[in-house]
């Protein structure tokens, strides 16, 4: 599986760097996987699917810090994880949240909200439905555009831009903020 991943990569720079990403991630992913799948053989194949996306968008996520693209990983194996359940006819959707590692640590780097604004922020996206939550980490903190979030979803484009839409509205709701349509 990462032969092929390398093969996707151009530069003999960005095949180490996905490498040491690989080495770093691997273990998380396959946490995150078996989490939701219950079988390990299934988890592997969830993570070899996401790290084949990650090779395939190589490019526009190799600059993310290492908390970006830990948070990264472990949404992209999660989302593998359900659509191997949903090919299997064993997913069922459900709005519950657990408290999960999709938003674990402030970035340090970040001077646009303070620790606390942070937090209250975080906790009110964690109450959003799993589909938008994700889509918004992709979107908005890692700052894919909307195509390739979608992309790596699973999900069509006109999905993704509703789920964006949907999104706002739930959190205009939630926090009685504000939001332009742009």
């Amino acid at each position: 599986m990462i032969t092929i991943c390398l093969t996707v990569i151009d530069s003999e720079q960005d095949r180490s760097r996905f490498l040491k990403i690989y080495e770093n991630h691997k273990d998380l992913m396959h946490f995150v996987a078996r989490r939701v799948l219950g079988d390990d053989q299934l988890a592997e194949d969830a993570v070899q699917e996401a790290f084949i996306n990650v090779a395939k968008n190589f490019d526009r996520i190799k600059s993310l810090d290492e908390n970006h693209m830990k948070n990264l990983l472990a949404v992209l194996a999660r989302n593998e994880s359900i659509s191997l359940l949903r090919k299997e006819g064993r997913y069922k959707y459900n709005e519950s949240i657990e408290a999960d590692d999709s938003f674990n640590e402030i970035p340090a780097d970040d001077d646009t909200f303070s620790e606390a604004h942070y937090l209250l922020l975080k906790e009110e996206i964690l109450k959003l439905p799993d589909n938008y939550r994700n889509l918004l980490y992709l979107v908005g903190v890692c700052e894919l555009d909307i195509k390739d979030a979608a992309g790596m979803m699973h999900i069509s484009y006109e999905t993704a831009k509703k789920r964006i839409q949907r999104s706002r509205k739930l959190m205009e709701k939630i926090i009685g903020g504000n939001y332009d349509d742009k």
